[in-house]
């Protein structure tokens, strides 16, 4: 017996907004430290992929035990999520 299973290509988009002081506190001695974020696009690209895909909040990420959690925020009413079917797989059971 043959098992199908249905694959969607999954894209999300969001609102992110940061405190200011998030964005300043990635200098190069933090850069040194933690990870390579030289732009505030990068460091918010980071802070997004952790607290939607890792559930973290900003106090548990690397660099930011210091911090609020809630100098960052995605408001939910501006996180989009769109699906597309694309082809099914058959698995062998």
């Amino acid at each position: 017996m043959s098992k199908t299973t249905r694959r969607f290509n999954v894209e999300l988009s969001c609102v992110i907004e940061v405190d200011a002081d998030v964005i300043r506190a990635v200098n190069k001695e933090w850069r040194g430290r933690f990870y390579h974020l030289d732009t505030p696009e990068e460091v918010a690209q980071h802070l997004a992929f952790n607290l939607l895909v890792n559930g973290a909040s900003l106090s548990q990420l690397d660099g930011f035990a210091d911090k609020e959690d809630d100098a960052v925020t995605i408001p939910r009413d501006l996180i989009d999520i769109q699906a597309n079917e694309i082809s099914p797989r058959r698995r062998r059971a």
